[in-house]
């Protein structure tokens, strides 16, 4: 079952599916994992004209003020298809600043998808998409912000799926203008919710793969 339950989610699971099937193709998901670096996929200008980045965002922060339940629709078609590129960490860099209430001129940039984002749950864990984010939502001696690139030491980190890089982060300057106000278990709290919803879709479509297979598996001459 897909996580949309009413009408106006299963219309925008559609468009987003849709969107998978002609933008993104076997041969785009073989550039991915070829490429030597981190970039945005081919598909990101199209990807940010429908505004799905800024689902769950307030209007007033340039979003379509919707919730994590219209984000996460879109991030399971996405995931469906192991679509690569920045935007599952930047809705959720996106749904931290929403939620920590700014700074606003910058949410509507990661909204847009003008500028990406990436969040380190933790000091040490790695940070996905965090090696070519334009904002870093990081923790800083108990306190959250949401750093500028240059003012963190990025250092590429091996990863289990090469069509997602993963960096460790290390911050440097901190302004006091860009301290947010939300808390640690907040902050996972968002991380968790859309970060399962692609994981949600990444495990249905084994399953659907797999049950397909089995019906169509003929083996010693018999089904």
């Amino acid at each position: 079952m897909p996580i949309g339950i009413t009408t106006e989610h299963e219309e925008l699971r559609q468009a987003v599916r849709r969107f998978v099937e002609t933008r993104i193709t076997p041969a785009v998901m073989r550039a991915a994992l070829d490429a030597a670096q981190e970039e945005k996929p081919p598909f990101w200008a199209a990807l940010r004209e429908p505004g799905w980045l800024g689902l769950h965002i307030a209007e007033a922060n340039g979003g379509a003020g919707f919730g994590l339940v219209e984000q996460a629709v879109v991030i399971e078609e996405l995931g469906r298809a192991a679509a690569p590129g920045p935007y599952v960490p930047t809705v959720v860099a996106a749904a931290v600043l929403d939620a920590a209430g700014g700074p606003a001129a910058l949410l509507a940039h990661l909204a847009s998808g003008e500028r990406t984002g990436a969040v380190a749950l933790t000091g040490t864990q790695p940070v996905l998409g965090g090696g070519r984010a334009d904002v870093i939502v990081c923790e800083v001696e108990g306190a959250w912000y949401a750093l500028d690139a240059d003012a963190v030491t990025r250092t590429p980190l091996q990863s289990v799926d090469p069509t997602r890089p993963v960096v460790r982060v290390e911050p440097g300057r901190v302004a006091a203008d860009r301290r947010l106000a939300i808390t640690t278990e907040r902050v996972q709290q968002i991380a968790a919710v859309l970060f399962a919803a692609e994981a949600i879709s990444v495990a249905q479509w084994c399953v659907d793969t797999a049950a397909e297979h089995a019906k169509a598996r003929v083996q010693f001459g018999r089904p």
